[in-house]
């Protein structure tokens, strides 16, 4: 659990680096605002079309094999990330960081913490998930701060930054590789039992939920708090800093 909450934790730190050090890359990369703004829509919208595509894959590769590839994807585009490159490279980084990030990691993450537990462990399964993804990315972006602080030149800073999350993300695939049981072999040597019920297809599943109301409003919080976010930097940016 601890090594998958990191990886949530750390796939959303560089995309949003921006959060915590705005201007920082504005100076190393050369960009502006605009450009800023259009990475994170870019990285956004990967990610919104990444969630349905990662049912999809969850459903036909095996999952800890997606685990891994999320994993080294995320490591070589942030490696890419290091070099400061230009605005073309960016865009084409952040793309790859949004299907490493989403596509190949979300539902693999969920069905392997749900497996981890029975019915009545659930919800205390996924909310100790989340903690411990808040806290180890605020590490993360902890150990990021210190590192920047060591340098004098702007740009070596930010580079020293990146070169961090390349770090993290080298360690967790290796620990993915060691540790996260893989659920889809064990399952394979189970013996199958015919079920008398009819499970519902995922294509149904997803017409119900796109239908449903609570869908659209937990939809809504998610882009009016990231939109706060970062209306609330450009009013108050020197006191967000």
């Amino acid at each position: 659990m601890i090594i998958l909450s990191a990886i949530a934790g750390l796939n959303f730190l560089l995309p949003y680096i921006r959060f915590s050090f705005y201007d920082q890359m504005l100076v190393a990369l050369d960009l502006t605002d605009t450009q800023i703004g259009a990475l994170g829509s870019i990285h956004g919208l990967l990610s919104v079309l990444g969630y349905f595509l990662s049912g999809i894959l969850a459903e036909k590769a095996n999952i800890k094999k997606l685990l891994i590839i999320s994993c080294i994807g995320m490591a070589a585009s942030s490696l890419w990330y290091a070099t400061l490159p230009d605005y073309t490279s960016l865009i084409i980084i952040h793309v790859l960081m949004g299907f490493f990030g989403v596509s190949t990691f979300w539902t693999p993450y969920l069905k392997t913490i749900r497996n981890l537990g029975n019915h009545s462990e659930q919800g205390r399964l996924f909310g100790t998930s989340e903690a411990v993804r808040g806290v180890a990315q605020t590490l993360v972006a902890f150990l990021c701060l210190g590192v920047m602080a060591l340098f004098a030149e702007v740009k070596m800073g930010f580079q020293a930054l990146v070169l961090v999350n390349v770090a993290a993300f080298v360690i967790l695939t290796i620990l993915v590789i060691l540790f996260i049981p893989d659920f889809d072999k064990e399952k394979t040597k189970e013996p199958t039992l015919e079920k008398p019920e009819v499970k519902e297809s995922t294509s149904k599943g997803f017409v119900k939920i796109f239908f449903n109301s609570s869908t659209w409003m937990c939809t809504f919080l998610v882009f009016l708090c990231l939109y706060l976010m970062d209306h609330s930097r450009k009013l108050h940016g020197n006191l967000y800093h």
